[in-house]
Formats: structure tokens, sequence, C-alpha cells
């Protein structure tokens, strides 16, 4: 769970005649997890049986961001203790989020949540076009008076086609252009199901990473910044940090708010049902983020 410290609390008065506040420091931990939770049996898992499991596992995180979250969520709520949850995105005649209503992207935090903005993908391509797939922005109130800018994003899939490749590409620009509007100068993570991997040519990671100012805490932490080229070998792990997933964590500090990643893992053993099957298709990353709010925030 989050980890805060400070050195000094001061009044607003004590502000305005004395020294600065002292800065506020601390930890917080940071899950992207696409949860499979499509109906079964479109699910590649098994989410009417698996969901309520993840719920009883995300709580050691600060800050989770899930992606398909369409038919499950009750069961995503179950055993969460979050304190700030987003809700999906249906219309109000819906009874329950699902296909092809929801965009299947939730926040589960323990920082209260500010702002929200759901944003559907300009493109898509096949399966992907039946959900309105995009990204959600919002903002995350830090200790110490300040905040950064938080998104979850799930991209068009597939990499069989050009077109699907240049869809994809066209998503990371459509992010980009957001980034740039509504987070300029601003502390900013950016998580998420990008299904894309720096092996692949014809994919745009690297122009969301560079593009955005943002550093890539796997590339950071387990490679020490070196990014895998495009066609290098792109083996698959079960539990390792040492493959690229598709789940990325991006991360840039800014004024004010000052992020450091200092530690991934590949959460895999985390979410295991009794047999040792994976809860989801996927495997969800996690990373530790020690952040300073300068005194002033």
């Amino acid at each position: 769970m989050a980890v805060v410290t400070a050195t000094a609390v001061a009044t607003p008065a004590a502000r305005a005649d004395g020294p600065p506040a002292a800065p506020v420091t601390g930890t917080f931990s940071v899950l992207t997890y696409n949860i499979a939770g499509l109906p079964e049996p479109l699910s590649g898992s098994r989410p009417a049986k698996n969901t309520k499991e993840i719920s009883k596992r995300i709580n050691t995180y600060d800050v989770v961001n899930v992606q398909e979250d369409f038919a499950y969520h009750a069961d995503l709520l179950a055993h969460d203790e979050h304190a700030y949850r987003t809700r999906p995105s249906v219309p109000p005649w819906v009874p329950v989020p699902g296909v092809p209503f929801s965009d299947g992207l939730n926040t589960l935090s323990d920082f209260r949540i500010r702002k929200l903005d759901r944003v559907a993908w300009d493109r898509c391509t096949n399966a992907d076009c039946l959900t309105p797939k995009g990204f959600t922005y919002l903002r995350l109130e830090l200790p110490g008076g300040r905040s950064l800018d938080l998104y979850n994003a799930h991209m068009n899939a597939g990499s069989g086609t050009e077109e699907m490749l240049r869809v994809r590409r066209d998503n990371v620009r459509q992010l980009s252009r957001y980034i740039a509007k509504h987070s300029a100068g601003r502390a900013v993570i950016v998580t998420g199901d990008t299904n894309s991997r720096y092996t692949r040519s014809g994919d745009a990671v690297r122009e969301l990473r560079d593009g955005n100012g943002l550093t890539d805490a796997w590339v950071q932490l387990v490679r020490g910044g070196s990014t895998p080229g495009v066609d290098d070998d792109a083996p698959t792990c079960k539990d390792s940090t040492g493959c690229e997933l598709l789940d990325k964590v991006f991360y840039r500090s800014g004024p004010g708010v000052t992020l450091e990643a200092t530690r991934y893992g590949n959460e895999y053993a985390r979410f295991l049902d009794a047999k040792g099957e994976p809860l989801s298709d996927h495997n969800p990353p996690a990373v530790t983020f020690a952040f300073t709010v300068d005194g002033d925030g």
C-alpha cells in the first residue's frame, strides 16, 4: 500500500509568512491488467469464475487499471477495498456492463479521482469495432496537494494485416494528441494493453514513449534502458520479467511532482487459480513508484 512521509506540515498562514512546507514523499504501486471479461464463451479465460478471484488479489496495489472489464464488473468489486472507483461506461437503460456498450476500461484507486474522461478510438478493425475501445483519462490527487494524470488504454488488436497495424498506429497518435492537449507539462502515467511490441515492425510503441517524453518502466528497470530492436526475437515468459509484454507502464514527472519507477514485476504468479492456471489470458505488470510532491502544492 502507499507509504507517505513528510518532515513537516505547515498551515496556510505559516506557508505564507515562513519557509515553504516540506516536500511530501512516498511510494505507491500501479497494476495494469487485461482481465478477459468478455462474456463467456467469447473470453479467452473463464471470467464467470475468475473475476471474483482477481477481486481478492488486487487490493495489494494502490492503483489498478483494468481492461476488458465488460460483463463481470460486479464480480470485480466483490472483494475490492479501494476507496475510489470509476463506473462502467454504459447507458442508463443497460442493466449491466457488457458488449457492445462498455469500453471495458476502469480504475480502482486508493487516491481520490478528480476527473474522468472516456475517449473512443477514431478507427478500429474487425471484432474491435464491436466495443467502443479507447482510453480513459483521469486525474489522481496525491498527498501534498498536487495531482498526476493517469491514462488507461486498450489499443486495436492484431498484427496479421497492414490495416491492423495502421489502425493501431492511429490509436497511438490519437492518444498522443490528447496527452499533448490535456497533460502538457504535467506528471503522467500511461498504462494498458497496447497490443504493441518494440520488436514488431509497424508498431508505434516507440512513438508513444518518445513523442510524449515518457519512460517505459520495463525498459528502464529490467533492461537497463536498452530498448529491444525491431525484428529482435520476442520470447514469451510466464512469470519472468525478461520478456516484453503487450501490457505496458510508461511515466514522466512534471512541475511539482517527481516520479521514479523503483520496481517492475510480472505478477503472473499472483493471479493463478487453485490448479495453477492463470486467471486471465494476459500477464499483469505492476510498477512501484517513488514520488515527491513539492511543499507548495
